[in-house]
């Protein structure tokens, strides 16, 4: 299966997102202790998803979970509730997760949401990163974008720094 994501520019992004007043005036800092919106990204991307095991990386299961109540930002019983079904999906245990690719985008709000559904999924949070800050947040390309760059970051060893501090007061590890 060819998998594609993709997120230009258009009309309607940027006005939206300042109008909703989530748009950082200098750069993307999820889980920063100085968050104060996200910045905006554009990427095409294409992912090959095959049964033939050819890669050294498997995809084992997802989820996909929608809290209509909040259309336009994240809420923590969605975010456990996609943890606990992408898990129970992939036959894998919550304590046998080193690392979770967090969507935070530095949205002060949605971040917060965030960590706390990762809290009430993780009795012990595992490890988290952000590719926010990298790539900017590309929405419908945000999936493969950033799926790509989490698998070349690995490959590389190279890990991203989201943000100069995290914040305490969402309990997490960057």
């Amino acid at each position: 299966a060819l998998v594609l994501g993709m997120e230009l520019d258009n009309q309607l992004t940027l006005p939206g997102f300042a109008a909703l007043q989530l748009l950082s005036p200098s750069r993307s800092q999820p889980f920063g202790l100085q968050r104060d919106g996200l910045v905006l990204g554009e990427a095409v991307a294409a992912l090959r998803l095959s049964t033939v095991q050819a890669a050294p990386w498997v995809l084992r299961g997802g989820a996909h979970v929608v809290d209509g109540s909040l259309p336009t930002g994240a809420s923590a019983k969605a975010v456990a509730l996609m943890c606990q079904r992408a898990l129970a999906v992939s036959g894998v245990n919550a304590a046998d997760v080193d690392l979770v690719k967090v969507q935070a985008a530095g949205s002060p709000g949605n971040d917060a949401a965030e960590a706390e559904g990762l809290h009430a999924a993780f009795a012990s949070m595992p490890a988290l990163v952000s590719l926010k800050p990298l790539i900017g947040h590309c929405m419908g390309a945000s999936g493969a974008a950033e799926i790509a760059l989490l698998l070349e970051c690995l490959e590389r060893g190279y890990w991203p720094s989201p943000c100069d501090a995290v914040d305490p007061a969402l309990n997490v590890q960057l």
